[in-house]
């Protein structure tokens, strides 16, 4: 029996982490924590390997018994569920052929390709897929995701300001909609010791989620109406003083 740990980097969700992935006698094991460096953002990429969820159930998402490992074909009308097995070489033959056929009658720009609007390992190939078929539209659930917040950033800023480490000296940390203490471990792991040392958090949430749990502030909006709230305070701008009740 040999055991090998090879260096891979995880495409189960937009963080493309650097992970080990353990391999015994050729079969996927399990995942470990890969620290390039002793340098703190290396360290903290190891940690979050440690602590994700994602991670541990690599293996079930590999081997579950319920996991579709071949190509299916719809026997009747959509809706039916009726399907039946038919190979590879078949499925990307009448695949091949179909987008062939709208190519030649409608022109490539008549193809419309849809995600789950997670930025993992699979959405880059599809962006390269997009780009040699010639199409660019695209569609994916981003106007409830991460859509506002990108459309805010560029009318406000001029850019598209992503999640940021954070700062030694940051004295007030505002979270819009996120819950980082599920969704982005290496930040709460930055954020935790931060409110130990006096950090003031304000939390914008419709749910009461573990992120908000440890806010000094929590509001808690109608969804969707996050812009507003937003645009609200830009137009009164407080002092923080005044947030904490200091001069």
């Amino acid at each position: 029996m040999s055991e090998a740990v090879k260096n891979a980097m995880c495409g189960l969700c937009a963080e493309h982490c650097k992970i080990g992935v353990r391999v015994r006698d050729g079969e996927f094991v399990g995942v470990e924590p890969v620290a390039i460096d002793d340098s703190p953002a290396s360290k903290r990429a190891a940690a979050q390997i440690r602590g994700c969820v994602k991670s541990h159930a690599a293996k079930e998402f590999f081997y579950h018994p319920k996991r579709l490992s071949h190509p299916l074909k719809r026997m009747v009308e959509r809706g039916q569920n009726r399907w039946k097995q038919i190979g590879w070489d078949q499925a990307l033959d009448e695949i091949a052929g179909k987008l062939k056929e709208i190519t030649e009658e409608y022109g490539p720009e008549a193809l419309l390709v849809a995600s789950n609007g997670e930025i993992s390992s699979s959405d880059e190939f599809r962006a390269r897929f997009q780009s040699l078929f010639g199409t660019p539209n695209y569609m994916s659930p981003l106007h409830v995701c991460d859509g506002p917040a990108q459309t805010l950033s560029l009318i406000l800023s001029g850019t598209n300001i992503r999640l940021s480490p954070l700062m030694p000296e940051t004295r007030c940390l505002m979270i819009l909609a996120n819950n980082p203490a599920q969704s982005f471990l290496w930040f709460w792991r930055d954020i935790l010791p931060a409110l130990k040392n006096g950090l003031k958090l304000i939390v914008i949430d419709s749910r009461r989620t573990e992120t908000a749990k440890k806010a000094d502030i929590w509001l808690q909006p109608r969804p969707g109406t996050d812009t507003a709230l937003l645009l609200a305070m830009l137009n009164i701008r407080p002092s923080l003083g005044q947030v904490w009740g200091r001069p």
